[in-house]
């Protein structure tokens, strides 16, 4: 999964201007976290990373729920297009209504221009906007 983030070339800015691929990219790599750490790390804000630490937690997360999947969708904070949301289900799939979800675990995401980037922030229960770095 490991891949240049040149932000240079074109490929890696669409993917650092859309959310739901940011969010993707983390879900993804939390399976095999050990392998890809270092993706992981870059990805993460840099006030969150010394919380996440080899991200055993957040992979504890993931492995607690039963063929894990994500919806497709990002959900915005009310009042902020800097700050959404992407659920975590079990056994998602892609005509599952968002109504007939049982508590999904969020992945939080920030866009951070001093990065020019989206970045995960959190992964777990909501996370109010006031309460996520926008960085320098």
């Amino acid at each position: 999964m490991t891949r240049d983030f040149d932000l240079e070339s074109e490929e890696s800015q669409e993917i650092a201007d859309d959310p739901r691929r940011i969010g993707y990219w983390f879900f993804r790599a939390l399976h095999d976290r050990a392998r890809n750490l270092d993706d992981l790390h870059m990805i993460v804000t840099p006030e969150s990373r010394p919380m996440w630490g080899s991200f055993e937690i957040a992979a504890a997360l993931l492995d607690c729920i039963e063929d894990p999947g994500m919806l497709q969708e990002a959900v915005y904070a009310h009042g902020d297009l800097d700050v959404c949301y992407m659920r975590v289900v079990r056994e998602a799939r892609e005509h599952t209504p968002a109504a007939a979800l049982d508590d999904p675990l969020l992945i939080t995401l920030v866009w951070r221009p001093d990065h020019g980037r989206w970045m995960v922030h959190h992964f777990g229960d909501i996370v109010h906007p006031d309460r996520v770095p926008r960085g320098a």
